[in-house]
C-alpha cells in the first residue's frame, strides 16, 4: 500500500490467507503505517492450532456426517487445504491437493460430487498457494506491531478454525 491518507480501521477478509508467509511482516508494517493512533484492524483468517493432518477418507466421512447440508467445498476446504499441506514451506499449492483429491477420486474414496466441486475451484485458480500459519506463530508476529484487543471466533460453524482478531495500533 502506498497511500499518504492514514486511517482509523482495516478490514481483512482471508487477506494473509492468500499472502506468502514471507510477506506478512511487509503486510503488517504498512498497515501501521498507516494507521491513526489508536485505529483498529479486523482481520478474519485461518490459523492451525498444530500440524495435523487428515487423509482425505477421514475428510469425506467427516463432510457426509458432520457437514453433509453444505457443498463439500465449504465444509472440508480447510481440512482438505491441510490435507497435502507443505508445513516447511507453510503454504499449499492448489494443483498438488487436486492432484491428490484425483488419486483419492479414482480409489472411490471420494465421489463425483465431492471431486468436481473442488476440481472446478482448484482449477479456476490455477498454481494458487494459499497458507494457514499457526495460531501461536501468527499472533506472536503481529503482536509485534498491534495490541490484541480479541482472538474469537464469532458463532459461524466454521468458527474452530477461522480466527476473528480485532487488534490495536499500538
Amino acid at each position: 500500500m502506498d497511500f499518504e491518507e492514514k486511517f482509523d480501521l482495516f478490514i481483512g477478509d482471508l487477506a494473509t490467507t492468500v499472502t506468502p508467509v514471507a510477506d506478512h511482516e511487509k503486510i503488517f508494517q504498512n498497515i501501521k503505517a498507516h494507521c491513526h493512533k489508536d485505529a483498529r484492524i479486523i482481520l478474519k483468517t485461518p490459523l492451525r492450532q498444530n500440524n495435523k493432518q487428515l487423509s482425505h477418507k477421514e475428510i469425506f466421512e467427516l463432510y457426509r456426517k458432520k457437514y453433509f447440508h453444505l457443498n463439500p467445498f465449504a465444509g472440508v476446504w480447510h481440512e482438505v487445504l491441510l490435507a497435502d499441506y507443505d508445513f516447511g514451506s507453510d503454504t499449499m499449492n492448489c494443483q498438488t491437493s487436486l492432484a491428490s483429491l484425483k488419486k483419492s477420486h479414482e480409489k472411490g474414496v471420494i465421489n463425483d460430487f465431492e471431486f468436481t466441486e473442488f476440481e472446478k475451484r482448484w482449477n479456476a485458480l490455477g498454481d494458487f498457494k494459499m497458507n494457514v500459519p499457526l495460531q501461536k506463530e501468527f499472533v506472536k508476529k503481529i503482536s509485534k506491531y498491534f495490541a490484541v484487543e480479541e482472538n474469537s471466533s464469532g458463532q459461524d460453524w466454521y468458527k474452530k478454525w477461522a480466527r476473528l482478531l480485532i487488534l490495536q495500533n499500538k
